[in-house]
């Protein structure tokens, strides 16, 4: 790529000047290039001008997720590596060794899951004193209301400012807040208040927000043909080594579609938030470099994860949130992606009727897709408790990764 991408255009000299931005954008439209090159040019400067301690960042990106935390720190270091910025990556959740012996580094930029990092900066095992540049990776899935008061005492210890002004000696007085996603979060105002004045942010957006730009078939059927169904559609599909990403809403089905395509021959790879740590490792790069072709996930699967490879994506459980649905058919159809990309979708149940009908008037209309959430709240919360319950049994991963050239050595 020589020329920059729309949100690139849009979103860098915005971050330049030091504005606090909202990078809303579709998914796969070239969003963390977009603040990871004025990152690292700001690093190199501040690196010239202030001198800091071990476990002291400049800058720190916090996702929802293990992958994607793995998947933004590659692409931090393949751009930085030879500029000596050095990358720590934080993922997982028991902290405990991390807290009875610090990990002890000189680091530029943290890079981490919420969970992890809000424990490790809270305890004071990294010192924020210095941190001028914060990314909120998938913003709309850290402020959903579950993770609001973890947050909000997190954002409490960074020091954000209204706007970035540089002191004297060419080191910014304040933290600069970066927040990025897909969709614009339903809770903005809500989540920053008493942390920053929500009229500091600076949308950057794009006509493309809230649209599916590749095609999308649903089909209606009841429940007990949904099995067969898929094996009609996958089958051709790995025969021809074309890469699918079947999704589904509960970790139990995920379990069982991977089982059964197993059964049925078909090499597939399971990744869930039910997964403990030791099994989880390694899934998502055993898709991502070929060794099999069928991604069994959930919603996990969804956010922010690079698959340039993938040309379809299955919703065998159609989502009962469109901010999801807008989310999984981004894992198709990316900027770079080569051959036709589609979006196919099992429909089986009235809920879902419901959405596919409001989808398909918008589209119809060339209108982006309204987002709302037919969830009960209170089954989403708890769902919400027990992934993060879940994510604080894993072990905590909490290293610097310097060896990019052999795919094995990657903790995805």
């Amino acid at each position: 790529m020589q020329k920059p991408l729309e949100i690139q255009k849009l979103g860098i000299p915005a971050i330049l000047q030091g504005c606090n931005v909202l990078l809303a954008a579709e998914t796969g439209c070239g969003k963390t290039l977009a603040y990871l090159l004025p990152l690292v040019t700001k690093i190199l400067e501040w690196k010239q001008v202030v001198q800091r301690n071990v476990n002291s960042p400049l800058a720190l990106i916090v996702t929802p997720s293990r992958e994607l935390t793995v998947q933004i720190a590659l692409e931090l270091i393949k751009l930085s590596k030879p500029l000596d910025i050095k990358t720590k990556i934080i993922t997982g959740g028991r902290t405990k060794r991390a807290l009875s012996n610090p990990p002890v580094n000189h680091i530029d930029v943290l890079v981490g899951s919420f969970g992890v990092v809000s424990k490790l900066i809270t305890c004071g095992v990294y010192n924020t004193e210095f941190v001028r540049f914060i990314v909120l990776d998938e913003a709309d899935t850290l402020f959903h209301y579950t993770f609001e008061d973890k947050l909000r005492v997190l954002m409490n210890k960074l020091p954000v400012g209204y706007f970035q002004e540089i002191s004297e000696n060419g080191f910014a007085k304040t933290a600069q807040l970066i927040l990025v996603s897909a969709t614009i979060p339903l809770r903005l105002e809500d989540v920053l208040s008493g942390i920053v004045n929500p009229q500091s942010l600076k949308h950057v957006t794009t006509d493309k927000l809230h649209k599916i730009l590749v095609p999308q078939k649903f089909m209606r059927m009841i429940p007990s043909k949904k099995p067969m169904e898929l094996l009609k559609y996958i089958r051709p599909k790995v025969l021809n080594k074309e890469r699918v990403i079947v999704f589904t809403n509960h970790n139990s089905t995920s379990y069982w579609l991977y089982l059964f395509l197993q059964e049925c021959g078909i090499k597939t790879t399971n990744l869930n938030g039910d997964m403990p740590l030791y099994v989880r490792q390694g899934k998502y790069g055993e898709f991502l470099n070929g060794k099999t072709m069928v991604l069994s996930t959930t919603n996990g699967g969804s956010r922010g994860l690079d698959t340039l490879m993938v040309q379809h994506v299955l919703n065998y459980d159609f989502p009962l949130d469109t901010a999801a649905y807008i989310h999984r058919c981004g894992r198709t159809g990316r900027v770079g992606s080569i051959g036709d990309s589609r979006v196919t979708n099992f429909i089986s149940k009235k809920g879902e009727v419901f959405m596919v009908q409001k989808i398909e008037m918008a589209a119809r209309r060339m209108k982006p897709i309204p987002v709302f959430n037919l969830l009960d709240s209170s089954r989403e919360a708890r769902e919400k408790e027990e992934e993060e319950k879940e994510e604080e049994d894993d072990e905590c991963i909490n290293e610097l990764i310097e060896n990019l050239d052999n795919p094995e050595d990657i903790p995805y």
